[in-house]
């Protein structure tokens, strides 16, 4: 579980990486392509980091993982959470 201090936040950059085996094989030690895109929502002090998989066989595996600051740890909102599996 990640949990951003607001000081972590303001380094939160939107990005866009596709990559062959994104982040140095993270995923498998198979072949597959990866995608990670960042967004942020300086409104709510919120990141979204969504990761797609597609391997061989050409079926996407989507992720998304919300950050929250730790600023809501009192709110018993802080932390990651897995938005969907689909």
């Amino acid at each position: 579980m990640d949990v951003l201090t607001d000081k972590a936040f303001r380094g939160v950059c939107e990005q866009l990486a596709i990559e062959e085996r994104l982040m140095g094989g993270f995923w498998s030690d198979a072949d597959y392509v990866g995608i990670h895109r960042t967004w942020r929502n300086d409104d709510l002090l919120l990141s979204l980091d969504h990761y797609v998989i597609i391997e061989p066989d050409g079926q996407p595996d989507p992720v998304r993982i919300h950050d929250h600051p730790a600023r809501d740890i009192r709110s018993g909102t802080c932390g990651v959470a897995v938005d969907a599996l689909v």
